[in-house]
């Protein structure tokens, strides 16, 4: 195994990480280093959680 989760978890990691990566305009962004040590800040860790959301279809509960 190389490392890598299998199944629908891992192609969702996947994905997530390559949000990730085009935000932070990395070339690899593995889910070991914390998204702020990688240069992240609060803007664009918002527009990072609007991407999955987005890509995912999920929706935020307004109660």
């Amino acid at each position: 195994m190389d490392g890598r989760l299998p199944g629908p978890l891992g192609r969702s990691l996947d994905q997530v990480m390559k949000i990730r990566r085009d935000l932070l305009g990395v070339g690899e962004a593995r889910a070991e280093p914390d998204f702020f040590d990688l240069s992240g800040e609060s803007l664009l860790f918002i527009r990072m959680v609007a991407g999955i959301r987005g890509h995912f279809g999920a929706r935020s509960r307004r109660g």
